[in-house]
């Protein structure tokens, strides 16, 4: 049995050294025999490639053939026009009325457009130009990549000067020189007494005004308004900016009582405030 075995190995190898021998030879046959074919001589030699780099006059077929049709494109004298043209506040035909100042996500400015106040925020545009900040009394827009100042403009539409005395409590975040929106938060005053009144923000839209700083026993306390509250409507009608507060308080400013709508912790509270008797104890 095992010679058998022995046997098969043997003739395994002997088969395998005979191939390779074949192999050889017929490589060797074969490299005899090839007939090598004659160099073209009209075929162009490649020429070796240059490590130099392109001059100007390499790209001179561009211009000549017009590749980027540059040729029926003229070219604008004079500078920018129409929207491209540089255009300066002074130029977009609006009026800063107000500012409210403070967080990036509560800012916002009143402006003028056609008689129309309308209200911005950060980011937003006016007439092309980008509102980039907002401070008190003034904005910063983004004009055609300038960066401009809108002031708060008075009575005679020159710049607004600063005021010397502190802003009252109701006035605290809001600026401007406006009646339609600084007298307001006066009125107010002779209601809210040292509370502060502020106006509140949901969603980035205008939602109502967050009262704050009402002292225990002080007269609103007393009829059930806290710190935190926001008012939502007065005398039936919602007040979500500072002219509709201005509107109801204008309406209801010589009734005994009105009754004032406030959400405190997402639930609403109906609250009577006796105006007349506030007033009287303030006088």
């Amino acid at each position: 049995m095992l010679n058998r075995y022995r046997f098969l190995g043997d003739l395994l190898i002997a088969t395998i050294l005979v191939w390779l021998v074949v192999g050889i030879v017929m490589s060797i046959v074969s490299l005899a025999l090839y007939d090598y074919p004659e160099p073209n001589a009209s075929a162009a030699v490649r020429p070796e490639r240059s490590d130099a780099p392109a001059t100007i006059e390499d790209y001179a077929v561009i211009r000549e053939r017009d590749l980027m049709r540059l040729a029926s494109k003229p070219l604008k004298s004079g500078g920018p026009s129409g929207e491209d043209a540089r255009v300066s506040v002074a130029d977009l035909g609006v009026i800063l009325k107000g500012t409210i100042a403070g967080d990036d996500l509560f800012a916002r400015a009143i402006v003028e457009e056609g008689g129309n106040q309308v209200l911005y925020k950060l980011g937003e545009r006016i007439k092309g130009a980008e509102i980039v900040a907002i401070y008190r009394n003034k904005i910063i827009l983004n004009v055609n990549g300038r960066e401009q100042m809108l002031e708060v403009q008075d009575s005679a539409s020159g710049p607004a000067q600063a005021s010397p005395t502190p802003p009252t409590p109701g006035q605290a975040l809001l600026a401007g020189t406006d009646t339609s929106v600084n007298q307001v938060m006066q009125d107010l005053d002779k209601y809210i007494g040292r509370a502060r009144i502020s106006p509140y923000f949901r969603g980035g839209e205008p939602y109502g005004f967050r009262i704050s700083s009402v002292s225990r026993g002080s007269a609103l306390y007393e009829v059930g308004v806290r710190s935190g509250d926001i008012l939502r409507s007065v005398g039936g009608q919602p007040v979500r900016t500072p002219e509709d507060v201005n509107k109801a308080f204008a309406q209801f400013k010589g009734a005994a009582t009105v009754a004032i709508e406030v959400e405190r912790r997402g639930a609403t509270q109906n609250i009577d405030v006796p105006v007349a008797e506030i007033i009287k104890g303030k006088s």
